[in-house]
């Protein structure tokens, strides 16, 4: 039995849930999104969905605008600092990665809302209009004619000839990488392109285009639009020696602020999960005058919630 990450089953539960009883009185609520597309047109890319379809997403956000409170992550961050109340049903928009569609789908929507948000960026993503290792994965498993597949890690040969069994190899792959600290994700996609019989990628405009330099520094200044760094490489922090971290952290917030005129203090987790992160992680975003850095951990936060921890609530 293959290990898996998340289950089918849980995504479609996820799908079917209304965001706005996440709402509370007394705490605030951080949403994580990834990215919009018009519509799902892939049988096995984006099949846990982190990419919603426009229309749930205006669902999503017309519901959350009618029975809450949106604020900033510059809100957020003087709140806690400062030991201030939340507004009654407070909530905010996170983005993580750097898609183009959060601008060119999302943001009119959010926009037209009065709604502020935030797009974590992963700076290599945009400087090379690069897939990420699994979107890669993705791919090649949904393109490949070949119907096996060995796992690098343990060598056995998997059926990969229905749609059912190509989306169980792919959780297998998710969990087994970020779980390992040894493992070069780039050598990964190379060995499974190569058995795979894929030599090249044809894009998807929304599912695999990233925000352009022109993009982000021309909503610098914007009043509802801000920018966070997301890593460089979106390599696991935990995973990586002191001077890999600092590099990390060092090279997204340069190249923020040199090519996207964006000088900020906003950070986020790559992957975001307990494992992902440790005080060594926190101590060095510190030393780069980070001072807010959500989590990808599910649940709410208050007043009193640590600025390096705070979790958030993925939406699917």
């Amino acid at each position: 039995m293959l290990n898996r990450e998340m289950s089918e089953k849980f995504f479609k539960n996820k799908s079917k849930i209304k965001y706005s009883s996440y709402l509370s009185k007394n705490k605030h609520v951080i949403f994580l999104f990834h990215g919009v597309v018009p519509k799902h047109k892939f049988k096995i890319r984006n099949y846990i969905r982190k990419h919603i379809d426009v229309n749930r997403f205006k669902s999503i956000i017309r519901d959350l605008k009618f029975k809450g409170t949106a604020i900033s992550m510059n809100e957020v961050t003087n709140i806690i600092q400062n030991k201030k109340v939340f507004p009654e049903f407070s909530y905010s928009i996170t983005f993580d990665d750097g898609f183009e569609n959060n601008l060119s789908l999302a943001a009119p929507i959010l926009l037209e809302s009065n709604i502020p948000f935030i797009i974590y960026v992963t700076t290599s993503f945009v400087e090379k209009q690069e897939m990420s290792w699994i979107d890669k994965i993705e791919y090649a498993v949904e393109s490949t004619i070949y119907k096996k597949i060995k796992l690098p890690w343990d060598k056995k040969v998997y059926n990969i000839n229905t749609i059912k069994n190509k989306k169980e190899i792919l959780s297998s792959i998710r969990f087994f990488v970020k779980n390992s600290k040894d493992l070069d994700q780039n050598l990964v996609v190379i060995d499974i392109f190569k058995q795979l019989g894929i030599d090249k990628i044809s894009k998807d405009k929304f599912l695999d285009s990233k925000i352009s330099w022109r993009q982000i520094s021309k909503y610098s200044n914007h009043d509802l639009i801000s920018f966070g760094g997301h890593s460089h490489n979106h390599r696991i922090l935990s995973h990586l020696s002191d001077d890999e971290i600092r590099f990390e952290i060092s090279k997204c917030l340069d190249l923020l602020k040199s090519m996207g005129n964006i000088n900020t203090y906003h950070f986020s987790y790559p992957e975001g999960l307990k494992n992902c992160y440790s005080k060594k992680v926190i101590s060095i975003l510190k030393k780069f005058e980070v001072k807010c850095c959500p989590t990808a951990i599910s649940g709410l936060n208050s007043n009193n919630s640590d600025l390096f921890e705070l979790k958030r609530i993925s939406v699917v």
